[in-house]
């Protein structure tokens, strides 16, 4: 049985520290290991989040030859839909349900037969804040509707329903739905990110049993970014985010050589443009946000 796992965050849920701590575990002989992180460079993992999203529908043939196992460690495939730009200026967040639906073409046309969804939840004052001061130089400081975090909240907790471009993927049903409706709800695993943080132990035993891996309990922080309560850090800007500005306003779809993306990123983000940019929450911010998600998270605990 030929089994795919694929873990698609929630961002801002110790994404980077699973794909550096846990799942580089995985032995090399039964397992592919795919994350932007990993070490198998003989896989183009930027074109393979294009086909998991749709947007390059030609066969993924490295996995529909491979006889292992998988796992895709990939939070861009939500994040994308949080944040993503059109022309470097338009804010055009890909479709979740469009994707959910590539991927389960591409778990057909590899052949899987396991699918094994894992997700990671985080309350949404907190998600929201961490997601915005990681985006912030990188997509939201461009939009002149969203270029405070002020503006950001007001744009989600204002919004008239759940189908709002800015808020809709933080009512989780948007992401847990389509999923469950796809893929069955037996085969999607929801864990929280508090219960990361607070019982390590416990949800790494539970991972090992959702993906069908004995991992050694070691869990080492990464990205984190809260200095203060109520303030984090911005991810501080460099001469890759401006070179990604300039990509999407003036050359919008050409695509580098993967080679050529990773050297190019390496080098261009060890060139620092500013200081680091602090980003607060007020405490009235964050009341109204967890006030506009009272209801759905519980209407959530009462569906999962």
């Amino acid at each position: 049985m030929k089994r795919l796992v694929l873990h698609v965050g929630y961002p801002k849920t110790a994404t980077t520290a699973l794909q550096e701590s846990l799942f580089t575990q995985l032995p090399a002989d039964s397992w592919e290991y795919v994350s932007p992180i990993s070490a198998n460079r003989s896989l183009d993992v930027r074109r393979l989040k294009r086909v998991l999203q749709g947007v390059d529908t030609s066969p993924y043939r490295n996995a529909m030859i491979s006889t292992k196992n998988w796992l895709i460690s990939m939070e861009g495939l939500v994040f994308d839909c949080i944040r993503e730009l059109e022309g470097g200026r338009h804010f055009r967040p890909l479709d979740w349900r469009s994707t959910v639906s590539s991927i389960r073409t591409f778990a057909e046309k590899s052949q899987f037969d396991d699918i094994r969804i894992i997700v990671f939840l985080r309350r949404q004052d907190e998600l929201i804040h961490s997601v915005y001061a990681q985006s912030y130089r990188h997509f939201f400081a461009h939009l002149a509707d969203m270029n405070t975090m002020s503006k950001y909240v007001n744009r989600i907790v204002s919004a008239e329903n759940k189908r709002d471009p800015v808020a809709r993927i933080y009512y989780f049903d948007s992401v847990l739905a389509p999923l469950c409706e796809t893929f069955g709800r037996d085969s999607v695993y929801i864990n929280f990110y508090e219960d990361l943080c607070n019982r390590p132990e416990d949800v790494i035993n539970e991972l090992s049993n959702q993906i069908g891996f004995a991992f050694q309990h070691t869990l080492v922080s990464a990205n984190v970014r809260t200095e203060a309560d109520g303030v984090k850090r911005a991810r501080r800007a460099t001469l890759w985010d401006f070179f990604l500005h300039f990509k999407r306003r003036f050359l919008g779809r050409v695509r580098l050589p993967s080679f050529v993306a990773r050297g190019a990123k390496n080098a261009l983000t060890a060139i620092e443009l500013a200081e680091v940019e602090k980003v607060a929450l007020s405490q009235g911010q964050r009341e109204s946000i967890m006030k506009r998600f009272r209801l759905p998270n519980s209407e959530l605990t009462e569906s999962y």
